[in-house]
């Protein structure tokens, strides 16, 4: 009879760690406020939550309901509560957006938009404005975000762009904020 060898214990491997395993950040719970920063908040930690916690997507919606209140929840349960795996959560986002907002939002923060200048602001400052209406008016291409960079920047600034060769048409949002910054910077220096 052949004899068995005796099992070894595995030993364990002390150098080894396990990984911290964190609980998905809970999204603050939103009334229906029109607020674009509070909406856009209450967006951006839905979809970061369902993200984390990989739901499915029959799942996404009655989720993100757990954190509405007042007019916000309202909606759901009008127009959503019957089939909210039927729903995708970019379409109830937008439905809840509608509901919450005046139905000219979106045409008067454009026409912000369209007014806009940098006036007494620095240039980080007007861009970061700008921003924040491209995120209320929506949808907007790249090209038209330039343009209104570009129009809405002093007139000194623009000059410069013009003679270095940028171009509200030619010239990117990112190489436009760079040099207009760099001229900012130069003309104060000069003034000093």
């Amino acid at each position: 009879l052949a004899t068995r060898e005796p099992r070894r214990r595995k030993s364990k491997d002390k150098t080894k760690t396990k990984t911290p395993v964190h609980k998905p950040h809970e999204p603050e719970k939103y009334s229906g406020k029109p607020d674009v920063h509070v909406f856009h908040k209450y967006m951006r930690e839905v979809q970061d939550y369902i993200l984390d916690y990989k739901l499915p997507q029959k799942k996404q919606v009655r989720t993100a309901s757990y954190y509405l209140t007042g007019k916000a929840y309202e909606y759901y349960t009008t127009q959503v509560s019957e089939n909210p795996s039927d729903w995708i959560l970019r379409d109830f986002f937008s439905g809840l957006f509608n509901h919450c907002f005046p139905v000219n939002f979106r045409l008067e923060q454009r026409n912000k938009l369209e007014e806009a200048k940098q006036g007494n602001l620095t240039v980080h400052e007007f861009v970061h404005h700008l921003k924040t209406l491209f995120m209320m008016v929506g949808l907007i291409s790249n090209e038209e975000k330039v343009l209104r960079l570009w129009k809405g920047l002093n007139t000194y600034i623009q000059t410069k762009l013009w003679d270095f060769n940028y171009s509200p048409t030619g010239s990117s949002w990112d190489e436009v904020v760079a040099a207009a910054v760099r001229y900012e910077i130069a003309a104060k220096q000069i003034s000093q």
